[in-house]
């Protein structure tokens, strides 16, 4: 007695029941004997294991074993597959009265296949035995019982016979036509399978079916080349030969369409490769896209799921349309991988996967979704499909949807997650389906009709990554109950290449030592320092160069700043800068804004005036700092005497009095050091146009290799202007005019937004306004502050202007 146990049931559906397993005894294979199944399933015609006709046990000479039996499946429940009566087939007369005597009785079940040796044994006893009368043959039809889809082109097989024989055949031809009638139609049910199978693209499941439909035509061969031998033997069973021969020819026509459809599968799967392919490029762009610190506000990578209510209602029937009526949650990911890994000691958490994951949050309602889905459709499309199949890409690894998981240290939250992990693969294919048809978007691993040509999927829609104004949108559209918080409890840090990332608190205190962090905290609090861990921000008023010293010296240690807000409140010496600089120089810090409140040099730095503030120039020297800002610099240019090499800076911000008509050259050499410089904010005391005009024209003669926003303000007047690439060509011109005296920036010909903010007179705005015109300027908006009682005068005034000069866009 093995002491295992095989489950059975009746149909897809039926009671389970468990037959216990033998051992076979020359092999020691274990096996269930097919009279046991019998025994409790009388009608039993054959067993299916998922979509595969289970065959007989054969021995290594491809013998069946005897007793008749099937081999043992560990851990599945093998379908058993019945008869109205085991006695009756689709055939116009019973195939049982056809073939048997009519003295013989008839049986209630049918009988297992014949092995080779017992057929002809018991049609030798047959051909002596037998002495009843032979029975007259009328009809018999082979069809295929199974329906094919709308959209399906499967071929339906009849053969009919209809003609008056007198044959006896043998039981051993009863038995094999009954067997290989039941075969075909199997066959047949599978080959409508099969296709429906790759119509739909579920090319695993078609390949399953493919290889249960091989194994069974092994087996219809091998009874058609038995019956062959059989009917042979006799001249009385002509009429059986040509019964075989349109059975045989039945097959042949499965045999063609199996061949046609096994082409198709095979370019299906190749064209579905490219479609993988396809789609791992778009993520690979995703997650290697890198953001400014000042871009990345909050975390890029989410999805959307339908709400577990509007699940429910998917399941009563209802429409995808009614479906998703505002019936969303988004959730944020993790974004954990090799560069959250412990990389400077053992692990704190050995347990925990670096893979991307949901966050740690309940996820958040969301907020005029066909507007949301119209920006954001096609980017959570891609995003969708990555957690659907998995991907590793550059240090970062995403599980299919079988593996996904949450990691965790808040239990009420993560149970919340959990739940919604239970069935997140059909949310997940609801949430494709939906954004597929409301964008007009293929997905990029669907399957196009087989009698139709694959969409070419270099046609395929949607964004590769999103900008950083997309992402600071993105809180718009959120129903969000933490004001003041980030979203998702998420944490931003920095990774060692300078790449801003979102990730957990567990992936944060992996990342970043506690103590480190307990160290910083102290450090801040001492200087009376604001710390937000969320985003790395750091806003710091030391007091004294020994109070700052103390200050930097934890600060250089740690990794989890990314921001730092600096206020000097004494003068700072040109050794203070210094120390800055090369505290700045082993961090994470990716933005610096600093402020001093008096910038009278101290006596002690009388000698390094000239050249006192060249240190906060080399701490943007390195390429670490991509976002400066200096307030309340006045003379900033005035004490800088050499310029590095290259500035990695980015994005500069200089509120500074100078003389410009002297300074002006520092300036210029500044921006020419600034390759990668691609905004520049000039905040002075003198006229605008004093400095805008000769910065434009310097910046056409350097034809730089980077496109630069040059924005320059001063109490009254805000002029911006975009220089393109290369050329450095000034595109246009967007002005901000806080008192109308400011008139020289209505001059310029490049005018294209104009905003008023003072409330003055009408006929002076129009005064400033036909300056614009008069100079060919291509204004397309203008905004101006008015009082309501004089809003139709104004309305009307301007319409006339602007019709008599320019086409208003």
């Amino acid at each position: 007695m093995s002491g295992l146990s095989q489950p059975f049931r009746q149909g897809p559906d039926g009671e389970v029941n468990h037959l216990e397993v033998s051992e076979e005894p020359q092999t020691k294979q274990y096996v269930i004997y097919w009279d046991d199944i019998r025994r409790v399933y009388r009608k039993a015609l054959h067993i299916k294991n998922g979509s595969m006709i289970v065959n007989l046990a054969r021995n290594q000479h491809g013998q069946c074993y005897e007793p008749d039996c099937i081999k043992y499946y560990p851990g599945v429940t093998l379908e058993v597959v019945e008869g109205e009566d085991s006695d009756t087939q689709t055939s116009s007369i019973p195939l049982a009265k056809v073939f048997a005597a009519p003295s013989a009785p008839t049986s209630d079940y049918y009988n297992p296949p014949l092995t080779c040796a017992q057929a002809h044994n018991t049609a030798k006893l047959s051909l002596f035995e037998s002495t009843e009368p032979s029975l007259t043959l009328g009809s018999l039809t082979i069809h295929e019982t199974a329906t094919a889809t709308a959209a399906s082109s499967t071929v339906l097989v009849s053969t009919s016979i209809n003609r008056t024989a007198f044959v006896s055949p043998t039981p051993i031809s009863h038995r094999l036509l009954q067997r290989t009638q039941s075969m075909l139609q199997e066959s047949s049910t599978q080959l409508v399978r099969y296709e429906s199978s790759l119509q739909a693209g579920q090319i695993v499941q078609a390949d399953a079916i493919m290889q249960g439909m091989q194994a069974m035509r092994k087996d219809i061969q091998e009874e058609f080349r038995v019956l062959h031998s059989e009917v042979a033997k006799s001249e009385e069973l002509k009429e059986l030969k040509q019964l075989i021969q349109e059975m045989k020819a039945t097959a042949d026509v499965q045999t063609k369409r199996i061949i046609e459809l096994q082409e198709l599968s095979v370019k299906l799967q190749q064209e579905a490769l490219d479609r993988l392919a396809l789609m791992q490029i778009k993520i690979a762009s995703i997650l290697t896209q890198t953001y400014e610190l000042h871009e990345y506000p909050i975390p890029r990578l989410f999805i959307v799921l339908p709400k577990e209510d509007a699940t429910r209602t998917e399941t009563a029937g209802r429409g995808v349309k009614n479906l998703f009526a505002k019936q969303f949650k988004l959730y944020f990911l993790c974004e954990c991988g090799d560069h959250t890994k412990s990389h400077d000691g053992p692990a704190t958490n050995p347990s925990l996967k670096h893979e991307i994951h949901i966050a740690l949050h309940e996820g958040y309602d969301i907020d005029r979704p066909t507007e949301f889905f119209d920006k954001y459709g096609p980017y959570i499309l891609t995003l969708l499909q990555m957690l659907k199949y998995g991907v590793t890409i550059a240090g970062v690894v995403v599980p299919p949807l079988g593996k996904l998981s949450v990691v965790d240290s808040l239990k009420d939250v993560a149970d919340g997650i959990n739940h919604v992990l239970k069935d997140i693969g059909p949310r997940v294919d609801s949430s494709i389906a939906y954004i597929e048809k409301l964008t007009g978007i293929q997905s990029q691993l669907s399957t196009a009709d087989s009698t139709s040509s694959l969409t070419d999927p270099t046609t395929l829609g949607g964004p590769e990554a999103l900008e950083g104004a997309d992402l600071r949108q993105l809180d718009s559209f959120l129903k969000t109950k933490d004001k003041g918080r980030v979203l998702g409890n998420l944490y931003r840090i920095v990774t060692g290449e300078g790449h801003v990332k979102w990730v957990c608190l567990d992936h944060y205190r992996e990342n970043y030592r506690a103590k480190a962090t307990q160290d910083l905290r102290d450090a801040i609090e001492e200087v009376l320092g604001i710390y937000n861990e969320s985003t790395g921000s750091v806003q710091a008023w030391p007091w004294s160069s020994r109070v700052a010293r103390r200050f930097y010296s934890v600060l250089s240690s740690s990794r989890c700043v990314q921001e730092l807000s600096l206020y000097f409140r004494w003068k700072p010496s040109m050794q203070d800068l210094r120390d800055l600089r090369d505290a700045i120089k082993s961090t994470n810090i990716g933005h610096i804004r600093i402020t001093s409140e008096d910038n009278t040099p101290p006596r002690s730095d009388l000698l390094n005036n000239g050249r006192r503030f060249e240190p906060i120039l080399q701490m943007i020297s390195s390429g670490n700092i991509r976002s400066l800002e200096l307030e309340g610099w006045g003379g900033f240019l005035e004490r800088i005497s050499n310029v590095p090499v290259t500035l990695g800076v980015r994005r500069l911000r200089i509120q500074t009095i100078e003389e410009w008509t002297k300074r002006l050259p520092r300036l210029i050499s500044i921006i020419q050091a600034s390759p990668l410089l691609t905004e520049l904010s000039l905040e002075i005391d003198h006229d605008v146009h004093l400095v805008f005009d000769p910065v434009i024209d310097a910046l056409k003669n350097l034809q730089r290799p980077q496109g630069l926003k040059l924005t320059v303000m001063n109490a009254r007047c805000e002029a911006s202007v975009e220089i393109e690439a290369h050329t450095g060509r000034s595109l246009y011109v967007d002005l901000r005019v806080k008192k109308t005296k400011e008139a020289d920036p209505f001059n310029h010909s490049l005018v294209r937004n104009l905003v008023i903010e003072e409330h003055c007179d009408l006929p002076s705005i129009l005064i400033q306004v036909q300056k614009c015109i008069e100079h060919g300027a291509a204004v397309e908006s203008i905004e101006i502050a008015c009082d309501a009682n004089n809003f139709v005068e104004w309305l009307e005034s301007f319409r006339k202007l602007l019709t008599k000069n320019i086409d208003v866009k």
